[in-house]
């Protein structure tokens, strides 16, 4: 059975004077072939002009870049009668040279009608047009994927499209083989499609890649024909192919080496479709060289170092194979040696540029004032590096507070370097003289020493002025010195209270005792009598006034005195009997005093006395000044 398939494309519209290409429905082979190939396809679109009495069927090749169809055609495209019988073919060739063999049949078209307006004009207006496929179907069949010549060796993928089964010559069954093919062997495929329903066969198309010819790949070889004292000069010859081309640009079979490097040659055959590479690295006993800096600094030397002979002769006159040269000025050396080993020699030569080092200047002040801030600027190179640690081309210095070197490396673009240096003196700053601390109550003398004008805290303008602090106080100058420099001293002055020289000790004593008058509070101590300690004891014989000047560690002192009165001791006296019987009672009487205390706790002038062995009576006389004296009697 066979199975009738329409594809139909609707369209109305109302259109006068102008052609409409009409989209249609396409007939596609859709064949998985990976993601590397895929096979080209035949599109089938209808093909109408609003004129146009018999529509066409446009096919359509997906791709390619040469076609050949078999109505003649060598367009991508053609436009054909639908229903032809037998369809069409057509050969593509891809840029690369690949080939294709696509055949296909051709929709039938159906139904036209033409109508006219109420005014009698002709409209073209299409109803309905249908896309018929023909009845076998056959669609679009292909093979592709092969070339009509190949190099030895080489794999083709043949690719199988447009059917539901395949059978191969090699009788694989997949869509897509991979051969290697030997001279003349062709490949052919049995296309096959079935009917979806019964699974008849509905048509059957056998496509053939023709004998395909394979080309042996050329085998490269290289011939040296060496000179002896030298890879430079030496005949390279290319062989096993038609067509050569070298890597230093030569297309000749042969060539003569100019540099001492690695040479390879592509060798191809007559059609140019396979080459093989070869390539040599040449080698020689024989190796003269030069080395040594390209490129150095004025003043600077440079080792030139020839190797590879046994002899060598500069033109400067040395034999040695290394030399040291020191060139004295900007320009450009050219040294050359003759290198001899056994019967080669060579004359090679060295050129040596000498470059001007940068004119390395440190720009800004000399002199700065204490303190202050500036700026240091260098120029001559391309880059600096100063002592600082700084890379810029300028720097700033800020509270500076002593003379300082500052030094930078300058580089050129060449490289070479100059060092600049420059000393900045700090200029002496003008010192506030003065004490710290004062002691209460006297002046403190602030000097400024090396000032110009001055404007004091307090509102004077002299270089020193005399400070009356009553407690810690504070002093700011500003000081513009001869070199305008602007500095602000200050002082603090602290004041202290002076020591304490209140002399601890008696105010009166009797004739003939002594006494201790004592200080406290100070660190050093200056008595009237010549001592030095907190504390001395006197006896004076008469009234006498003692003085102390009492310091402290900060050098404030006081003034201290005390008068001594010096009281009369009483001239006192015992009258009374010496001796007693035993049993009888005497009186014995003190004198000379205003108060007595006799040694039996009797404090009248006369005491009763009774005796019974003898005995010693002692009285205390004292006088109104409370000196007193001890009189003693035996009875």
């Amino acid at each position: 059975m066979i199975t009738k398939t329409t594809h139909l494309l609707l369209l109305s519209f109302f259109c006068i004077g102008f052609s409409i290409l009409l989209p249609g429905k396409s007939l596609q082979t859709k064949a998985a072939l990976g993601d590397t190939l895929k096979p080209i396809n035949i599109i089938q679109t209808l093909h109408y002009t609003a004129n146009q009495a018999n529509p066409k069927i446009q096919l359509q090749a997906s791709r390619g870049q040469k076609f050949h169809w078999s109505n003649g055609a060598t367009t991508s495209s053609i436009l054909v009668e639908g229903g032809v019988s037998g369809g069409y073919s057509v050969e593509i060739e891809e840029e690369n040279g690949l080939l294709w063999q696509l055949s296909t049949s051709v929709l039938s078209i159906e139904k036209l009608q033409v109508n006219k307006l109420s005014n009698g004009q002709q409209l073209a207006q299409i109803n309905s047009i249908s896309a018929v496929a023909q009845v076998p179907d056959c669609g679009t069949v292909g093979l592709g994927g092969y070339f009509n010549k190949i190099c030895a060796g080489t794999s083709l993928t043949l690719i199988a499209s447009g059917g539901d089964s395949y059978l191969w010559s090699n009788n694989a069954t997949t869509s897509s083989i991979t051969v290697t093919p030997t001279n003349g062997q062709e490949f052919s495929v049995k296309i096959s499609r079935t009917s979806p329903t019964t699974g008849e066969v509905v048509c059957e198309t056998t496509r053939t890649t023709g004998p395909i010819q394979v080309i042996p790949k050329p085998v490269a070889a290289i011939t040296v024909s060496n000179n002896a004292c030298s890879v430079i000069g030496t005949t390279l010859t290319a062989s096993g192919g038609e067509a050569y081309s070298w890597s230093n640009g030569a297309t000749t079979a042969s060539i003569v080496t100019q540099e001492a490097v690695p040479y390879s040659v592509t060798v191809s055959n007559g059609s140019g479709l396979c080459s093989d590479v070869e390539s040599v690295s040449l080698t020689t006993n024989f190796n003269p060289q030069v080395n040594g800096a390209s490129s150095i600094c004025k003043g600077a030397g440079a080792q030139l170092t020839a190797s590879g002979g046994g002899t060598y002769q500069w033109n400067n006159g040395a034999i040695a194979s290394r030399i040291t040269v020191l060139p004295t000025s900007v320009g450009t050396y050219t040294y050359t040696v003759t290198i001899t080993n056994g019967s080669c020699s060579a004359v090679k030569s060295h050129t040596l540029i000498v470059n001007a080092a940068p004119s390395a200047i440190i720009t800004g002040p000399s002199a700065a004032c204490k303190n202050n801030s500036f700026s240091l600027s260098a120029s001559g190179g391309g880059t600096y590096s100063w002592s600082t640690g700084q890379n810029t081309s300028s720097i700033s210095v800020t509270g500076i507070q002593s003379t300082q070197n500052y030094s930078v490396t300058v580089t050129g673009s060449n490289g070479c370097q100059s060092i600049a240096s420059k000393q900045v003196e700090v200029l002496a700053a003008p010192t506030l003289d003065g004490p710290s601390n004062v002691c209460s109550g006297s002046p403190a003398n602030l000097v400024v020493t090396g000032g110009a004008t001055y404007r004091w805290s307090t509102g004077e303008t002299t270089s020193s002025i005399v400070a009356f602090p009553t407690g810690t106080s504070q002093y700011s100058v500003t000081v513009t010195d001869a070199n305008n420099c602007i500095y602000s001293l200050n002082k603090t002055l602290s004041v202290e209270t002076a020591p304490s020289a209140n002399i601890n000790g008696s105010n009166t004593i009797c004739s003939g005792q002594s006494t201790t008058l004592s200080v406290f509070g100070g660190a050093n101590y200056a008595w009237s009598t010549g001592a030095s300690t907190a504390s001395i004891t006197v006896n004076p014989l008469q009234n006498t006034t003692y003085t102390v000047t009492v310091s402290s560690a900060s050098g404030c002192s006081n003034n201290g005195s005390k008068t001594i009165v010096v009281n009369a001791t009483p001239i006192g006296n015992i009258t009374g009997v010496s001796n007693v019987c035993a049993g009888q009672s005497a009186t014995l009487t003190a004198s000379g005093g205003t108060s007595y205390l006799w040694n039996n706790n009797a404090t009248t002038a006369s005491i009763t006395i009774s005796p019974s062995v003898t005995t010693t009576y002692s009285v205390s006389i004292s006088n109104t000044q409370g000196c007193s004296i001890v009189k003693s009697q035996t009875v």
